[in-house]
């Protein structure tokens, strides 16, 4: 932010930000009103507070105050954790960033005994219901550490992958548009979804549109491998990767894993909405997370491995139309 202009004399139209938010909150403040004109009258013969030693003491000061609160906060939460890297910037000098992540108990500012929002609230209104909404992000963790079982980084992490490579080429993004239109007349045409890491929505996104156009998906690769096999300039790491992608997609492993992480998200995904709905319905989320409960408990889950097998020849079948005899799984 630039606090300084280039002049700071009283006929300077722009005088930076610092002396011009001075300036302005001294309109409806007399004190602060009459010390500047005292500034003006005097010069430099009084203590302006407004030089830029000042203004650079009074930066340091709020710096260091931000500093001290955060530092207490981390003292007091439960769990905390710090993660560090570096980049280079324009002038090739290392420039290193740490960034600490930490949780407190249940939102202490919004149920706080003594100054919690919930307590002044209730002390107005004292038939009024909390609900913290730390619960439904407690229950978001809960089903993000189920995404990290091996297989589950094997998944999400080839789906990254795959969005990368698809969404930026542009002729990989219409040979993907083209076959859905092909291979799924009556289906909208979709977009890959990236996996974002801190919403594990994204997750179930990401995994139901690769699943939703697999053969679209499998065939992008493959036409891509043919093309660069035509290229003079051959990229064979390319098209080595590619190879690998494919005989992964159409692989039992991950098919097995991709049904079993749908059934999962299409029973755990509503409970996370109604819970983290702004109008929640307490009746309505203990309903849902009984029936939740007794599903999971019940042969829910079990379910998926049978359906699965059925499901995963489908998409097997559907893919091996895209692809040449080379790609094709061994019976």
């Amino acid at each position: 932010m630039a606090f300084r202009g280039h002049k700071t004399t009283a006929e300077t139209a722009n005088k930076g930000n610092f002396l011009d938010l001075v300036l302005l909150l001294a309109i409806p403040n007399p004190v602060l009103a009459g010390h500047l004109e005292e500034v003006r009258a005097k010069g430099k013969s009084i203590t302006s507070f407004v030089t830029w030693e000042r203004q650079n003491q009074l930066i340091e000061c709020l710096a260091q105050y931000i500093l001290d609160v955060i530092c207490n906060e981390i003292r007091d939460a439960s769990v905390w954790s710090v993660s560090m890297d570096s980049t280079f910037d324009a002038s090739k000098k290392e420039q290193l960033v740490i960034v600490i992540r930490y949780t407190k108990d249940g939102a202490g500012n919004m149920r706080g005994d003594e100054l919690g929002v919930k307590t002044r609230i209730l002390a107005e209104a004292p038939s009024a219901v909390y609900s913290c909404a730390f619960h439904a992000h407690r229950f978001n963790l809960v089903v993000s550490t189920v995404t990290c079982c091996a297989d589950a980084v094997d998944l999400f992490g080839n789906l990254e992958t795959i969005y990368n490579d698809i969404s930026n080429a542009k002729t990989r993004v219409d040979c993907y548009r083209e076959l859905q239109a092909k291979l799924y007349p009556d289906q909208r045409p979709l977009m890959m979804q990236r996996v974002r890491t801190t919403r594990w929505s994204s997750y179930d996104n990401s995994l139901s549109t690769a699943v939703s156009t697999h053969a679209a998906v499998v065939g992008t690769l493959e036409k891509t491998i043919e093309s660069e096999k035509k290229n003079s300039n051959k990229d064979y790491k390319l098209i080595s990767k590619f190879q690998g992608i494919i005989k992964y997609l159409i692989s039992n492993r991950i098919l097995t894993s991709a049904f079993i992480f749908r059934k999962i998200f299409s029973i755990l995904g509503p409970v996370t909405k109604i819970l983290q709905a702004r109008d929640l319905d307490f009746l309505v989320a203990d309903g849902v997370l009984t029936k939740t409960n007794m599903t999971c408990r019940s042969s829910g889950l079990t379910s998926a491995f049978v359906l699965s097998w059925t499901q995963q020849q489908s998409l097997q079948a559907k893919a091996a139309s895209t692809l040449s005899r080379s790609h094709l799984p061994c019976v």
